[in-house]
């Protein structure tokens, strides 16, 4: 489940090329996870000139749980090509770090376009299951992330993000949201999908 943040720094493991050039770094212990530079937000998707008006607390908090969120299937799916063989788990991996990464992408524009600063680390209890993936090779890998990372983690952030849509004030923000349920629910049915193989 979402929950509201408290940062801590770890080593970064992920990075992800934003339209001002910055880094975003999530965490791991595995030094074995690739690191995938991603396509730069385009200067257009950024507002210009005078910042647009802050986020309120609600909506702030918010985004500071969903940049977690995303931080973690991101690492999470980096972290799949060395650690697991399976066919299913790669596609899974790919189309979440793809998807995650461009969501990432673009509730960092809308951060940077609202002068809120970028979280450079997870939160700890998503840090706690990047350390248990990191642990894991072959079948075990396969198991934990499916279930965790594909099925459990998208079911509580699908349900959180359906709920807080009622509250978020910020229509930009609520129109990512939105937008960003599909490949979730597409994630948590491959995964689902994929769960049932595994057994």
């Amino acid at each position: 489940m979402l929950c509201h943040l408290c940062w801590m720094k770890t080593p970064p493991v992920i990075a992800i090329a934003f339209a001002t050039g910055a880094l975003l770094s999530a965490c791991t212990t595995d030094r074995t996870v690739a690191v995938n530079t991603v396509t730069p937000v385009p200067a257009t998707t950024v507002v210009m000139g005078a910042p647009a008006r802050p986020f309120n607390a609600v909506d702030t908090d918010f985004i500071l749980t969903a940049a977690s969120a995303n931080m973690f299937e991101i690492g999470a799916s980096q972290m799949a090509p060395k650690h697991t063989s399976s066919a299913d788990v790669l596609q899974l991996a790919g189309m979440m770090n793809r998807d995650h990464t461009q969501a990432m992408n673009e509730l960092i524009a809308m951060m940077r376009a609202r002068g809120m600063a970028v979280p450079q680390d997870m939160s700890p209890d998503k840090q706690r299951l990047m350390d248990k993936l990191a642990t894991n090779r072959g079948a075990d890998f396969d198991q934990v992330y499916v279930m965790q990372a594909g099925v459990q983690t998208h079911e509580a952030d699908i349900a959180a993000f359906q709920q807080r849509l009622a509250v978020l004030s910020d229509p930009e923000l609520k129109a990512w949201v939105t937008r960003n349920l599909t490949p979730m629910q597409q994630h948590l049915d491959m995964a689902r999908q994929i769960a049932a193989k595994l057994g």
